[in-house]
């Protein structure tokens, strides 16, 4: 995944990261998010991954609005920019 692991280990109602999507409260799930990885998504690859793990099947985004979506068609990013936002993310030791 984009933080580097998984949010939750499979969709299973007991999973308390899982029941945040299940009830659409994506505010808080990614809060979590960030309270385990300690990295930061942009809101544009926020609102591709909600559309992507909705639970309500009819508002989930199809394949058609994946690959039209903001976030896959911006700017590339270049290795330079990578490797420092790498470096930004990792969690201190």
């Amino acid at each position: 995944m984009v933080v580097g692991e998984k949010f939750f280990d499979k969709a299973n109602q007991s999973d308390p990261i899982y029941k945040l999507v299940l009830s659409g409260n994506f505010k808080a799930f990614w809060e979590k998010v960030f309270s385990i990885t300690n990295r930061t998504l942009s809101n544009d690859l926020k609102n591709l991954l909600e559309g992507m793990i909705c639970s309500d099947p009819s508002k989930r985004l199809e394949v058609k609005d994946i690959i039209a979506h903001k976030w896959l068609n911006s700017h590339v990013a270049t290795e330079e920019s990578v490797l420092k936002l790498m470096s930004l993310n990792r969690p201190k030791q």
